[in-house]
């Protein structure tokens, strides 16, 4: 049997089905009976074939997520290192005098509203927290995530 591997692993000239068709033309030519069981087994293959090739393609996807996932992410953590952060963190406690916009406590932390993957974001989508509210706030439901003042 002839075939090649593509780039996701998938069999493509693959002759599997093709000998299977010419068994099914073959088998009617002989026994009508035998036709019917014939192309319904070449339909399950037909289908196993095509199933698995959309598995692979799935976990391909699923791959390709995850790296991406973890790409912003390692994006995102460099930009919290960075002078822009800290100037923009520094602006928005200053902003709402050092204080919990959720609890009135001493902020100690600020917390993303809204995120942009461009690190663009604007003061007003920042919020003066402490930490056990961003902890809340990052574990929470959506819902809670609104600050008080």
């Amino acid at each position: 049997m002839r075939h090649s591997t593509n780039q996701t692993g998938g069999v493509s000239g693959c002759l599997f089905p093709a000998i299977l068709l010419g068994a099914l033309i073959w088998t009617v030519t002989r026994s009508p009976g035998l036709a019917l069981f014939t192309a319904l087994a070449l339909a399950g293959i037909v289908t196993l074939i095509s199933l698995a090739q959309q598995d692979r393609a799935g976990e391909a996807r699923r791959r390709y997520r995850e790296e991406r996932r973890q790409s912003l992410r390692s994006e995102y953590q460099k930009y919290l290192q960075s002078d822009a952060w800290k100037r923009k963190r520094y602006v928005v406690l200053r902003r709402d005098n050092w204080t919990c916009r959720i609890c009135g406590a001493k902020a100690t932390e600020v917390h993303h509203m809204k995120y942009l993957r461009s690190h663009r974001e604007p003061i007003e989508w920042l919020i003066s927290v402490c930490s056990p509210c961003h902890s809340r706030l990052n574990e929470g439901n959506p819902g809670d995530r609104r600050p008080i003042a």
